[in-house]
């Protein structure tokens, strides 16, 4: 019996978790102006599943979008990369890591140095995305903005 209760326990802490990987990812991708952006990152910046972070860290990224001052600019920039950059260091086999990067450098402008991965990262998602473990929901919005961003 308590081996029952700890395994339905357990199946529910990661349905939790999943739901809440979920939410983030939908929340991520309808960011379209500032108040959407603090939202998101009020709601999510606690979290620290290492999946979690890296959206929080592109978020960190965007932020340099609504600010005047080129330092502040700056200073987003370089601490979304660093957190980017170090988790991907630490799970290089991690296709949704690699497409949140992939997005970042696609879309963000030359001058800042930061698109040295477009083409690796592409090729992974594209030879790892149909066998992945993601629904097909995320699957198509993965292939869609990729498709997009090329």
């Amino acid at each position: 019996m308590f081996v029952f209760l700890f395994r339905f326990l357990n199946l529910s802490s990661q349905c939790d978790e999943t739901l809440r990987l979920d939410s983030l990812r939908n929340s991520y991708h309808t960011i379209s102006d500032k108040q959407s952006l603090t939202d998101f990152l009020q709601k999510y910046q606690s979290d620290t599943c290492f999946v979690n972070k890296v959206y929080i860290a592109s978020a960190t990224m965007m932020k340099a979008q609504y600010t005047f001052l080129p330092n502040k600019k700056w200073s987003y920039f370089i601490k979304g990369k660093k957190i980017i950059e170090n988790t991907i260091a630490s799970h290089p086999e991690n296709l949704e890591l690699r497409y949140i990067r992939y997005l970042i450098q696609s879309n963000i402008p030359s001058f800042l140095g930061y698109k040295s991965n477009i083409d690796e990262d592409l090729e992974y998602i594209s030879s790892h995305l149909e066998d992945s473990i993601y629904n097909q929901d995320f699957k198509n919005l993965i292939l869609a903005n990729t498709i997009k961003n090329k």
